[in-house]
């Protein structure tokens, strides 16, 4: 387990450090209400198809924190004045961290982890020849459950 953890950061750290942009983000989980912050990188093999990884926080709330890890492929669509649209579809490990008083045993934390489906899509518009704006609104299909996760950043090309 802890090699295929590795293997998995390891191919995180590759993309960001050959990504040709990186970029941070908010990011608003709808079901569960918690707020995050992240961290991506992008990288277009082609001028229609890029590759995105990502890293995501949620902060507690309703004593629920998180995190996960994306990686999603999407088709760009450039439509003028600055804007480009996207579809995206991708996996994603979802980590949850219940956070429990317990007045007999003290505080327990429960943990878990499930492997999900991302489908959504984007719009990024170019500020300059380096920055965009990103928001991009996408459905986490995780363990039998859906939640919509909505994220606002900014994108900075290298």
């Amino acid at each position: 387990m802890k090699k295929i953890i590795f293997m998995a950061f390891f191919a995180l750290v590759s993309t960001f450090a050959s990504a040709q942009e990186l970029g941070v983000h908010g990011l608003f989980r709808t079901d569960s209400g918690n707020f995050g912050l992240g961290v991506q990188g992008r990288y277009n093999f082609t001028k229609e198809i890029r590759g995105a990884a990502s890293f995501n926080y949620y902060f507690q709330t309703n004593n629920v924190s998180g995190w996960d890890l994306n990686a999603n492929a999407q088709y760009l669509f450039p439509v003028g004045n600055g804007f480009t649209l996207y579809p995206l579809a991708g996996l994603t490990y979802l980590h949850a961290t219940a956070h429990v008083d317990n007045l007999l045993a003290g505080a327990n934390n429960v943990s878990t982890g499930k492997l999900g489906v991302n489908l959504g899509g984007g719009v990024d518009y170019q500020l300059n020849d380096k920055v965009k704006l990103n928001a991009e609104p996408k459905i986490q299909l995780v363990g039998g459950s859906n939640e919509l996760v909505l994220s606002v950043g900014v994108v900075y090309s290298l």
